[in-house]
C-alpha cells in the first residue's frame, strides 16, 4: 500500500494540473465563442462536460489524502464512481454528435449511434453497480482508503467503452478518406486529425490501460478512472469550442459539423445539394484563386 498511494497521487494531482492547465489554455476561446454566445444546447454540453470534471477529481484527490473510515471510504468512492460514469457517457454522446454531423446526419447513423450509446450505457451502469456493491474498504490509520476487495467486472464497462471509441474511429476514417481527393479548409483538418484520430489514439490507450492493469495488480483496478475522465473531457472540450468557433466565424459555405447546434445554419444547409454539403467549406487557396479570377475580370471589362 506504501508503494501504491504515492502512485495513484500523483496521477490525480497530474489530472487536476492538466485540468486546470487546459482551462486557461482555452479560456480566451471559450469567453469568445460560448459565454459572449446566447444559452443554446451545445453551451449546456460544454459547461457540464468542462466544469463536473473538477468536481470528480477534487473528490479523487481528497479520498486518498485525507482521513476516512471504511463506511466513508464505500461512500465517497460511489459517489465518485457515478460523477465519472456520467461524464465519460456525455463525452461519448459528444464524440457521436460530432462524427453524426460528418457523416451528414444520415438516418442510419443516427440509430446505430442510438443503439450502440444504449448498448454501453445500460450494461455499463448495471456493471458498474455490481462493482459497487462488491467494494469492501478495511480500517486505515493513515491517510486514504485501504481497498480490499472488488469485483473485476468493471474491465466489462471499459470493454465496452473501449468498442465505442474504435467504432467512432472507423468512421472518422472511412470519412477522412472520402475526404482526401476533396479541397478542404484547415478546420476539416483538425475535424479529421488534430481533433479527432489523435484523440482517439490517447484515448484508446487509456481506455486499453484500464483494462490491462486490473489485470495485472487488480489492487490498482480504478487507478486510471480519473486520468480516463479528464482526458475525455479535454478532448471533447477542445470539440466543442471547435463547434463554436463555427458558429461565430462562419465559412463561406456552411458546415454540417456546425449545423448540428444551430437551427439557422441547418435550415440553409438542407437547401444545399448534397454534393456541395459533402465537399465542405471552400479552402483558402480556393478562395485566393477566386478573388485573383475576378480581379483580372475586372481589369479586362475595365
Amino acid at each position: 500500500m506504501s508503494q501504491q498511494i504515492p502512485l495513484v497521487t500523483g496521477s490525480l494531482v497530474a489530472s487536476g494540473t492538466l485540468l486546470i492547465y487546459d482551462l486557461l489554455c482555452t479560456l480566451d476561446q471559450e469567453v469568445e465563442y460560448v459565454w459572449s454566445r446566447p444559452l443554446a444546447f451545445s453551451s449546456i454540453l460544454f459547461f457540464l462536460n468542462r466544469y463536473l470534471p473538477f468536481v470528480d477529481t477534487v473528490l479523487s484527490i481528497q479520498l486518498h489524502l485525507d482521513y476516512f473510515t471504511s463506511e466513508e471510504c464505500i461512500t465517497r468512492f460511489k459517489a465518485l464512481t457515478w460523477f465519472i460514469v456520467v461524464g465519460l457517457l456525455l463525452c461519448e454522446a459528444i464524440l457521436m454528435i460530432r462524427t453524426y454531423a460528418i457523416w451528414e446526419r444520415r438516418r442510419a447513423v443516427l440509430y446505430g449511434f442510438i443503439a450502440l450509446f444504449l448498448v454501453v450505457a445500460i450494461p455499463g451502469i448495471v456493471m458498474t453497480q455490481l462493482e459497487l456493491d462488491s467494494l469492501v474498504y478495511g480500517p486505515v490509520s493513515d491517510r486514504g482508503c485501504r481497498l480490499i476487495h472488488a469485483s473485476p467486472i468493471i474491465m466489462g464497462s471499459y470493454l465496452l467503452l473501449l468498442l465505442c471509441e474504435t467504432i467512432i474511429a472507423v468512421l472518422m476514417c472511412i470519412k477522412a478518406w472520402q475526404h482526401l481527393r476533396q479541397p478542404h479548409s484547415s478546420w476539416v483538418n483538425r475535424l479529421y486529425f488534430q481533433d479527432g484520430l489523435l484523440f482517439f489514439i490517447y484515448t484508446f490507450f487509456i481506455s486499453l490501460a484500464n483494462v490491462i492493469v486490473p489485470i495485472c495488480n487488480p489492487s490498482l483496478a480504478n487507478w486510471l478512472a480519473t486520468p480516463q475522465r479528464v482526458l475525455h473531457s479535454i478532448f471533447s472540450t477542445r470539440i466543442l469550442l471547435l463547434i463554436q468557433s463555427q458558429k461565430v466565424n462562419p465559412p463561406r459555405s456552411p458546415t454540417l459539423f456546425s449545423s448540428i447546434f444551430d437551427s439557422d445554419i441547418n435550415d440553409y444547409a438542407d437547401t444545399i445539394p448534397s454534393s456541395y454539403q459533402s465537399v465542405g467549406p471552400i479552402s483558402p487557396r480556393t478562395a485566393e484563386l477566386e478573388r485573383v479570377d475576378t480581379f483580372e475580370l475586372g481589369a479586362r471589362t475595365s
